[in-house]
């Protein structure tokens, strides 16, 4: 249950957007509000786009995004730092084992 001061009718979203009833920090410190507020820079922003091609009309990215995929280009992983290909060949013979013998296991049990 949440407690509150008498009088404080604060909703949810004013505390997370900074609005009139915006919470102080428990640290004592002056913050000025969420921090989220303040956007991205928009050189990071354009960076990121030209990055993920958001910077590329939609035909195209579609186009690149469908050549990629049918030349099994994955790109890299963002959590192994290694090509996505790479990773798939790599746990392909526990996929298939697991594969193989849960087909085993589910036609012995229906017989």
């Amino acid at each position: 249950m949440i407690s509150r001061a008498k009088g404080s009718n604060v909703s949810a979203t004013e505390r997370v957007s900074g609005g009139p009833g915006e919470l102080k920090s428990q640290t004592g410190g002056d913050d000025t509000g969420y921090l989220g507020a303040r956007g991205l820079d928009p050189a990071l922003i354009k960076e990121l786009e030209r990055q993920y091609g958001f910077d590329r009309p939609p035909l195209e990215r579609s186009w690149l995004m469908m050549r990629n995929y049918l030349t099994f280009d994955f790109g890299n992983s963002f959590f192994r730092d290694r090509r996505v290909v790479d990773l798939i060949r790599d746990k392909l013979p526990v996929s298939v084992s697991i594969g193989l013998w849960t087909t085993l296991i589910t036609y012995l049990v229906s017989c």
